[in-house]
């Protein structure tokens, strides 16, 4: 269990310093926004293909709406993981 947040919060944090170098480094802007681009579709890639069967039909208006709400939930209950598993090993270890 340990091991799966590591990866997250190695991902995040290289992500983060990425996004930094890619803002002080114009050059690097266009290289990191593509791999950005190709990670985040490798990481939502399975949630689309569950919801897009779900938007047939619908208004054009309601599928994009749900469509740009994926990557949102998914930082989200990323970023609820990460800050759960430090309050829980702050927990552990105080107690």
């Amino acid at each position: 269990m340990a091991r799966r947040h590591l990866i997250r919060y190695l991902t995040y944090s290289v992500g983060l310093m990425l996004s930094i170098l890619a803002v002080r480094v114009p050059r690097l802007r266009l290289p990191y926004a593509a791999l950005l681009l190709a990670g985040i579709a490798a990481y939502t890639c399975a949630p689309y293909r569950r919801l897009l069967p779900q938007l047939i039909g619908q208004p054009l208006q309601k599928k994009l709406h749900a469509l740009a709400l994926v990557p949102c939930i998914r930082l989200i209950g990323d970023l609820a993981k990460m800050v759960g598993y430090l309050a829980g090993l702050w927990q552990r270890f105080t107690r």
